[in-house]
């Protein structure tokens, strides 16, 4: 993999600047290092361990790191929710983005389920300024999703106290809506001058 992200390079030859995701989704129980296996305190030592040899190998210029849980934090907002969000967290010397992973974004009760995505997007983003942290979703998915999921993740990510740059979905069913409504909802998303993207729209013009 090292040997891999060396090659990530610009026309000129410049490294171009990864962002790395380490142990993600650790506030729940499906991974070896999730909450089901490890502790908070065992968890902050092997992230920080990979950092550290990571930046040895790549130089730490050349890539960012992504604290990234799963929604699974908590719904509290406020200083209770900040604390949830942080209870796995490495130090700010070992984290440059700020994220979450949160597949209930257009899941159910829509009206429930924003409501209570844009509180912890909110929570995040507070912590994001008072640390000096870029923000982002670092998966969500439309699978089973209402046909406005596009809608929804534009409603979330530029709502009053909301600081995100980036909204990461899935592969395949999870970025590529089934309905036609839902293909429109995308469409109209991906048209919308303030959103940078790949190609993945292009197959729906």
């Amino acid at each position: 993999m090292i040997a891999y992200w060396r090659t990530v390079r610009d026309d000129e030859g410049c490294p171009i600047p990864l962002v790395i995701r380490p142990f993600h989704e650790m506030d729940g129980d499906w991974f070896w290092w999730g909450s089901g296996s490890t502790t908070p305190q065992d968890y902050i030592a092997v992230y920080r361990l990979t950092v550290e040899l990571i930046r040895r190998e790549l130089g730490a210029e050349n890539v960012l790191f992504c604290y990234g849980p799963d929604m699974r934090w908590g719904d509290t907002a406020g200083e209770e929710g900040k604390d949830g969000y942080l209870r796995w967290y490495p130090g700010d010397e070992y984290v440059d983005m700020l994220a979450i992973d949160d597949y209930s974004i257009g899941k159910g009760d829509t009206t429930r389920t924003t409501k209570a995505a844009l509180e912890r997007l909110r929570v995040i983003s507070a912590l994001g300024r008072e640390r000096g942290k870029f923000c982002g979703i670092a998966e969500c998915g439309v699978k089973d999703s209402s046909d406005d999921f596009y809608t929804i993740v534009h409603q979330l990510m530029t709502s009053p106290g909301v600081d995100f740059a980036i909204a990461a979905t899935y592969d395949g069913p999870w970025t590529f809506p089934e309905s036609e409504a839902g293909k429109d909802d995308m469409r109209r998303f991906f048209k919308r001058p303030e959103v940078l993207s790949g190609d993945a729209h292009e197959l729906f013009k």
